[in-house]
């Protein structure tokens, strides 16, 4: 997970922190919007592009699953099991995600 994580860095930036912490301490599926309204919670300046983008990011990392919905849109979700979610926590705090 580590190597996964380091490798796939992006660059610091609080506005995607934001979208990271949201996701991680949702317990349940998040559409973009709904991601997008509760991280802007945390940080008012946040964009839908940057939640899209940061999305697209922790999928290609797998540490999101996109969900089908059946109304026709999607849902994420953290995959990350306790331990890795520790981990995910620990390098978005020190930058080595972010």
């Amino acid at each position: 997970m580590d190597k996964t994580l380091t490798s796939g860095r992006l660059p610091r930036h609080r506005p995607r922190e934001a979208v990271i912490s949201v996701l991680l301490s949702s317990l349940r599926p998040l559409g973009i919007q709904e991601l997008h309204e509760l991280a802007r919670v945390q940080h008012p300046d946040l964009g839908l592009v940057t939640v899209y983008r940061t999305v697209e990011k922790l999928l290609e990392l797998n540490l999101v699953q996109r969900i089908h919905r059946a109304d026709g849109h999607h849902a994420y979700l953290s995959t990350s099991s306790s331990d890795q979610h520790m981990l995910f926590v620990q390098l978005v705090r020190t930058g080595r995600l972010l």
